[in-house]
C-alpha cells in the first residue's frame, strides 16, 4: 500500500493523538453522522497542503486547531502526517518512506515538514504533484461532491481530468513558467527602464570623456609646446644674453673711450676756462673802453652843446651887427651893402663854423674882412652914427673873439675828443675782435664738449638700457625656470626633457616663438577653466557605468533568452498538456462507455473538448438507455452520481493515484445501483489504494478493513477498528 498511516494531532474533533494504519487495498471509514469520520478526508487534504479555509470546511486557520470542551481543554496546533511508501519511487524523492507533515497554530503560522525537515509549500507541491496527487482532484471526493464530474462547468471539469491525467506537475511547471514569465517580463521591464536611465548617463559621460581625452590629447600637446617654448626660450636668451654681453662689453669700451676723450675735454676745459679768463678780462677791458667811449660821447656832446652855445652867441652877435648893417644902411647905402655882403658872409662863416676843423679860421677871415668893411664904410658915413656902431661894433668883435677863442678852444677839445673816441672805438674793436675770437674757440670747445658728453650720456643710457635688458632677461630665465620647475612638477621631469626644435626653411628663431607662444596662449585658453584631473574620475565612472550597462545588457539579453526560453517551455507545457488530454479524454471514453452501461445497463456516455475564447473546458455528451435526456442537467440526482461516479473511475483506471478518497458519494445510490457502484470499487481497488467514508452497507462489504469513528461527550472523535455487523449497528444508529 502506498499510504501507510495518518497521525492526527488535535486537528478539528481529534483532539488526542490519533492514527489510522491502512495495510489493504480497501479501507473503510464508518460512524454516525457527526463523529468526525469526514474530518480525516479533511486532514489528508489540509497536510496535502490545501489552502482554502472553506474547502476545508473552516473560516481561518486557528478554526482547524480543537477548540476544547467542557471536559477537554483546547489544543494550540493542529498537526496532520501522511506516511507513504515509496519503495517504487511514486514521488521523486530519494527515500524510501515519505512522510509529509503540516501543522497550524494558533497565531496562524503554518509549518510544511517532509520527513522531518522543514519545507517550503511550493516544494511540497511539487513532491507531491510528481506522485499525482494533491489537495484538491479526482483522487479527493469529499462529502457532497459525489455528482462534481457533472455539476463541474466545463472548464472546471477539464481542470479535474488534467489533475486526474496526472498532469499537475505539469500544471505547477507551466503555473511557476508563467510566474516566472511575469517576473522575468518585469525584470525585463527594470532592466530596460534601468538601460533607459543609464544609456544617456554612459552616453554623456562617454562624451564628457571624449571631451577631456581631447583636452587631455590637448594638454599633452600643450606640455609639448611648454617644452619647445622652453627650449627656444632657453636657446633665444642664450643666444640674446651673449649679444647682449657683447654689447655691454662694445658699450662698456665705447664709455671708456668717451671718458678718455671727456678727460681730454676736461683738460681741454681748463686751457678753455684759462681763455674764459681772459675773456671775461677783455669783457672788463671792453668794458672800460665802453665806459671811456661813453664818457668821451659824453663829452663831445657836452662841447657840441657849448659850441652850440657859442654858435647861439655868436648869431646873437650876427644879428646885432646885422642891427648895426641896418643902420649902416640907412646912413650909408654902400656900406649897408657891404655890411649886408659882410653878413651874408659872416652867416656863410656860421655855416661853416660848424665844421669843426675849420670853424675858427673862417671866423677870424670873416672877422677881419668884415673890420675891413667897417673901416671903408665909416668914411662915407655919419660921423656919429659911425662913432656908434664903430664902438658897438668894437665891442661885438671882442665878443666874437671871445666867442671864436671859446669855439677854437672847444674844437680843439672836440677834436681831442673825436681823436679819443676813434682810439676807444678801435681799441672796442679790437678787444671784441679778440673776444669773439675767443668765444668762438671757446664754443667750438663747448660744443665738442656737449657732444662728447651727450654721446657719453647716451652711452651710459645705453648702458643703462643693456643691464635692464640682462636684468629682464635674467628675471624672464628665473621666471621660464621656476615654470618649467612648476610645469615638471605638475606634469613630470621627463615631459619637459626639451629636444631640439625643427623649424621650418626660412623660419627665424623669433618667429618661432611667437608661433609658438601663439599655440600656447590658445591651448591654454581652451584648457582654462577646465579639470582635467577630473577625467580619471570620470572615466572610472564611465567604466563603472559603462559595466553596469553591460552588464544590464547582457542580462537583458539573458532575461530576453530566458524569457523566451520561458516562453517556449509554456508553449510545450501547454503542447503536452493538449496533447495528453487528447490522448487522456480517447482512453477515458473507451473506460467510459463501460462504466457508464455497468452503471446504467446501457447507454452511452463521451467526453468532448470545447473552447471558449481563451477558455478551455471538456463537455459531456450522453445518452441515457430507454430515456431521450441527452444533457446532465437533465439528470436526477441519482443519475447524476451514477454518471460522475463513472467518469471518475474511467479517469482513474487512465492513471491511477496511490490512493482515492471517497467521502459518502454512494449516499444518494439506491440498493441495486449500490451493489453496481461496489463492483466498480473492487475492479477499481486493484488500480489503486482506496479509503471509503461511508454509510452505504453494500459498500462496507467490499471494504478489506473498517474504522468506526465515534465522539464521546467530550466532544473529542476517537477512532477503533469495528467488525462488519458493528458498522452496520453503528450506520443505524
Amino acid at each position: 500500500m502506498a499510504l501507510r498511516t495518518i497521525h492526527i494531532n488535535g486537528f478539528k474533533s481529534f483532539a488526542n493523538d490519533t492514527k489510522i494504519h491502512f495495510y489493504h487495498p480497501v479501507t473503510a471509514i464508518v460512524g454516525p453522522n457527526g463523529s468526525g469520520k469526514s474530518n480525516v478526508a479533511d486532514a489528508i487534504r489540509f497536510a496535502l497542503g490545501e489552502q482554502s479555509m472553506k474547502s476545508l470546511r473552516g473560516g481561518k486557520g486557528e478554526d482547524l486547531i480543537f477548540n476544547g470542551s467542557h471536559k477537554v481543554g483546547r489544543k494550540n496546533r493542529a498537526h496532520v502526517s501522511l506516511t507513504f511508501d515509496n519503495k517504487d519511487k511514486i514521488f521523486d524523492y530519494d527515500a524510501s518512506e515519505i512522510e509529509l507533515q503540516r501543522q497550524v497554530h494558533r497565531d496562524g503560522v503554518n509549518e510544511y515538514l517532509v520527513n522531518s525537515n522543514k519545507t517550503r509549500l511550493k516544494d511540497k507541491q511539487e513532491l507531491i504533484a510528481t506522485a499525482n496527487i494533491g489537495p484538491t482532484g479526482h483522487h479527493l471526493i469529499t462529502q457532497g461532491e459525489a455528482d462534481k464530474f457533472v455539476t463541474a462547468t466545463d472548464f472546471e471539469r477539464r481542470q479535474l481530468i488534467e489533475d486526474a491525467l496526472g498532469l499537475n506537475l505539469y500544471k505547477l511547471r507551466r503555473k511557476e513558467a508563467e510566474g516566472k514569465l511575469s517576473r522575468t517580463q518585469e525584470k525585463l521591464k527594470e532592466v530596460n527602464k534601468l538601460i533607459w536611465e543609464i544609456e544617456p548617463v554612459v552616453k554623456a559621460l562617454s562624451t564628457e570623456v571624449d571631451r577631456l581625452e581631447s583636452l587631455k590629447q590637448k594638454e599633452k600637446t600643450l606640455i609639448k609646446l611648454y617644452g619647445e617654448m622652453f627650449y627656444l626660450w632657453r636657446k633665444h636668451y642664450s643666444s640674446e644674453d651673449l649679444r647682449l654681453k657683447d654689447k655691454l662689453e662694445y658699450l662698456h669700451k665705447t664709455k671708456s673711450q668717451l671718458e678718455s676723450s671727456i678727460n681730454e675735454l676736461v683738460a681741454q676745459t681748463s686751457e678753455h676756462e684759462q681763455l674764459s679768463q681772459e675773456e671775461i678780462d677783455l669783457g672788463i677791458k671792453r668794458g672800460k673802453q665802453q665806459k671811456h667811449l661813453s664818457e668821451l660821447r659824453s663829452t663831445h656832446t657836452e662841447v657840441s652843446n657849448q659850441i652850440g652855445q657859442i654858435e647861439g652867441s655868436l648869431e646873437e652877435v650876427t644879428s646885432r651887427i646885422s642891427a648895426v648893417q641896418n643902420k649902416l644902411a640907412r646912413s650909408n647905402k654902400p656900406a649897408v651893402s657891404v655890411i649886408t655882403v659882410d653878413v651874408e658872409r659872416v652867416e656863410s662863416l656860421h655855416d661853416e663854423v660848424q665844421n669843426a676843423n675849420s670853424l675858427q679860421a673862417a671866423k677870424q677871415s670873416e672877422a677881419l674882412f668884415y673890420q675891413s668893411c667897417l673901416g671903408n664904410n665909416h668914411q662915407n658915413s655919419d660921423e656919429t652914427l659911425l662913432g656908434h656902431l664903430q664902438t658897438e661894433l668894437e665891442s661885438l668883435t671882442v665878443k666874437q673873439k671871445e666867442l671864436d677863442k671859446k669855439l677854437a678852444e672847444k674844437n680843439i677839445r672836440l677834436k681831442s675828443v673825436i681823436t679819443d673816441i676813434d682810439s676807444a672805438g678801435e681799441n672796442l674793436t679790437r678787444i671784441e675782435n679778440e673776444l669773439r675770437q675767443a668765444s668762438s674757440g671757446r664754443l667750438t670747445k663747448v660744443r665738442e664738449l656737449e657732444q662728447k658728453r651727450a654721446k657719453l650720456q647716451q652711452t651710459n643710457n645705453e648702458i643703462e638700457q643693456t643691464k635692464s635688458s640682462i636684468n629682464n632677461l635674467i628675471t624672464e630665465n628665473t621666471n621660464t625656470a621656476e615654470k618649467k620647475t612648476a610645469v615638471a612638477r605638475i606634469y613630470g621631469s621627463k615631459i619637459l626633457d626639451t629636444q631640439p626644435v625643427m623649424m621650418a626653411a626660412g623660419e627665424s628663431l623669433p618667429e618661432r616663438m611667437r608661433n609658438t607662444k601663439r599655440e600656447v596662449l590658445r591651448l591654454e585658453a581652451q584648457l582654462e577653466d577646465v579639470d582635467i584631473s577630473a577625467l580619471d574620475g570620470l572615466r572610472k565612472d564611465l567604466d563603472s557605468e559603462a559595466a553596469r550597462l553591460t552588464f544590464l545588457t547582457a542580462e537583458k539579453h539573458d532575461v530576453e533568452t530566458s524569457y523566451e526560453k520561458i516562453q517556449d517551455m509554456i508553449t510545450d507545457l501547454t503542447s503536452q498538456i493538449e496533447t495528453k488530454i487528447e490522448v487522456g479524454l480517447a482512453t477515458v471514453n473507451t473506460n467510459l462507455e463501460r462504466f457508464f452501461r455497468v452503471l446504467f445497463g446501457g447507454g452511452s456516455c463521451v467526453l468532448q473538448s470545447v473552447k471558449d475564447g481563451d477558455k478551455k473546458g471538456v463537455t459531456i455528451n450522453l445518452q441515457l438507455p430507454y430515456k431521450r435526456i441527452k444533457s446532465v442537467h437533465a439528470l436526477s440526482g441519482g443519475e447524476r452520481s451514477l454518471a460522475s461516479l463513472a467518469i471518475l473511475f474511467a479517469i482513474t483506471l487512465l492513471s491511477p493515484p496511490p490512493f482515492v478518497v471517497l467521502d459518502e458519494t454512494d449516499a444518494a445510490l439506491d440498493e441495486a445501483n449500490s451493489r453496481r457502484y461496489a463492483k466498480l470499487i473492487r475492479e477499481l481497488a486493484e488500480h489503486t489504494q482506496l479509503i471509503l467514508i461511508t454509510h452505504n452497507r453494500e459498500t462496507m462489504t467490499f471494504a478489506d478493513e473498517l474504522y468506526g469513528v465515534t465522539m464521546g461527550s467530550d466532544g473529542v472523535s476517537r477512532l477503533l477498528s469495528v467488525t462488519l455487523r458493528e458498522a452496520e449497528n453503528s450506520a443505524k444508529n
